[in-house]
């Protein structure tokens, strides 16, 4: 496991016009799902193995909002650092990054306000190619204490997703389903779980209850049991 690095910001005081800082991050698909959960964005576009503009192929695009959010990594993380506070950014999307890409972030101090705490910085992302992903200005207010912090202490996160389970089901399809009888299939969890055995060819059920109640639930979740 890698050390998280020490984070030790820059004061107004200590900035200078010309100071740089980046970072580079890999687009993982793990990413896009917490964005989307964290967001509320599900554009299918962004959703691994969905097609979003109905072409055939899944996209699994970044979505551009995230890529936005990794300039905030190094203004919050390098320059300036713990403590800085957003007051403005401007972005211009060029081209999509995807999920495989490496991207370098980088931010550039350009101005520094009279009023001790406001500083210009050019922002810029690019992908590994050379590609010009986003470019933009940000305005912060600089912190002006100097702050230094263990980069650990945020906990992690775990994306649980049906990856081992599908291939599963991939090697089982071939084969023949299974008669298998499913005893009192009357509520809808009890039947789908039947129906989507019978889907996947893992089974051929053979529903065992009340006639009257299984075919009521079938109705009641439009499963057809012709």
């Amino acid at each position: 496991m890698n050390k998280a690095p020490k984070l030790t910001n820059k004061t107004f005081d200590e900035l200078q016009v010309g100071d740089e800082a980046s970072i580079e991050r890999l687009c993982r698909i793990e990413d896009f799902y917490v964005f989307a959960n964290a967001s509320g964005n599900h554009n299918p576009l962004h959703l691994p193995e969905l097609d979003g503009d109905g072409d055939g192929k899944a996209e699994a695009l970044a979505p551009a909002m995230w890529v936005g959010s990794l300039v905030s990594a190094v203004l919050g993380n390098l320059l300036p650092g713990p403590g800085t506070r957003y007051r403005a950014q401007r972005f211009a999307f060029h081209a999509p990054a995807c999920a495989g890409d490496t991207l370098t972030v980088s931010v550039k101090v350009t101005s520094k306000a009279d009023d001790g705490r406001l500083v210009g910085l050019a922002t810029r992302v690019v992908r590994g190619d050379g590609t010009l992903i986003a470019d933009g200005e940000a305005q912060v207010l600089a912190p002006q204490a100097k702050v230094s912090l263990d980069g650990s202490v945020v906990p992690g996160l775990t994306v649980r997703s049906h990856v081992h389970f599908d291939a599963l089901l991939d090697r089982a399809r071939p084969l023949e389903p299974i008669p298998t009888a499913v005893v009192a299939p009357e509520s809808e969890d009890a039947l789908e779980g039947a129906l989507l055995g019978a889907q996947n060819t893992l089974i051929t059920p053979i529903l065992v209850g009340d006639p009257e109640k299984i075919a009521d639930i079938a109705k009641g979740i439009g499963a057809d049991l012709s």
